[in-house]
């Protein structure tokens, strides 16, 4: 599962020949890093939809959705080929082509939003690009794919008939259960169990009692409110 949210029938595909040889393809990857400066310049908050942000980057950087597919597959191959074994340092054009190739796989399930400045301090430059997922199901497809016996459970999403319809698959049993009784968070020492009740300061006890637990023990916190 190294690409997980890349369809197989993608990761088969041929890599274009304009990005095959490795001097074209650092060429493209700066083209498109100056397309991204370009529009993190924006004034305002910009939400875009991946196909349109595509046709802008053929316009304004001649790079099309079908070589951004394959950016992180061209960079792997690329670094695995140079036998660079630290890769921290290219982190952030990994990102670059991780959020190349997802939004040349899909023109849909995502969204493009750019923000200049934080909201706190309009004054000071710090513009942030973020690829938003609106799809939960394409992130979990894969592992309906992989496994045999998927278990789901949640103690916030209500009603549990909202899972099929989100995650767009169909469950073979479901069932939906409520405590009427306190729980507890139950742990070796006896001491430690405690009430859970909605307050903070419950669930932080909670936290710090997870600091004698050995190493391998299941647990199961729940979350306040």
């Amino acid at each position: 599962m190294a690409n997980p949210v890349i369809s197989e029938d993608v990761v088969q595909e041929v890599i274009p020949g304009n990005i095959r040889r490795a001097e074209h393809f650092v060429a493209i990857m700066r083209r498109f890093v100056e397309f991204l400066r370009h529009e993190l310049r924006a004034p305002s908050v910009v939400q875009t939809a991946p196909r349109m942000f595509i046709q802008k980057s053929e316009a304004g950087g001649g790079v099309d959705a079908k070589t951004l597919k394959f950016c992180y597959d061209r960079l792997t191959s690329l670094l695995k080929t140079l036998e660079i074994v630290d890769t921290e340092e290219f982190g952030a054009l990994s990102s670059v082509a991780d959020f190349a190739t997802l939004i040349g796989t899909y023109d849909q399930g995502f969204t493009i939003i750019m923000e200049p400045y934080d909201e706190r301090y309009p004054h000071i430059p710090d513009p942030v690009l973020q690829l938003a997922c609106l799809d939960a199901s394409l992130a979990v497809k894969p592992v309906f794919e992989k496994y045999q016996s998927v278990f789901i459970t949640s103690g916030t999403l209500s009603p549990i008939d909202l899972y099929p319809r989100l995650l767009k698959f169909r469950p073979n049993v479901m069932t939906n259960r409520s405590l009427l009784r306190p729980a507890f968070a139950v742990t070796e020492d006896s001491h430690l169990q405690v009430p859970i009740r909605d307050r903070f300061v419950v669930f932080w006890h909670l936290i710090g009692a997870g600091t004698f637990l050995p190493q391998g023990q299941p647990c199961n916190y729940c979350k306040p409110g």
